[in-house]
């Protein structure tokens, strides 16, 4: 699994104070954002979970979980 920003840039811009977005993506069959949501945020609050959805379509293209 490949996480962005690699760990050195991140390093960087966290000693200076700057704010960041770490991200990966995922396909996954088995986990949905929900379950995926209830597993890592429960412990963490305040902690969000946002989904895209296209045209009204039941599934969305993108899920963000802010921690």
């Amino acid at each position: 699994m490949q996480i962005e920003p690699q760990a050195p840039a991140f390093a960087k811009r966290y000693a200076r104070g700057e704010a960041q977005v770490v991200w990966t993506t995922l396909v996954s069959d088995l986990e949905t954002p929900v379950s995926a949501f209830l597993k890592i945020a429960t412990a963490r609050p305040p902690c969000f979970l946002l989904e895209s959805v296209e045209g009204g379509a039941v599934r969305g293209r993108y899920s963000i979980i802010g921690l």
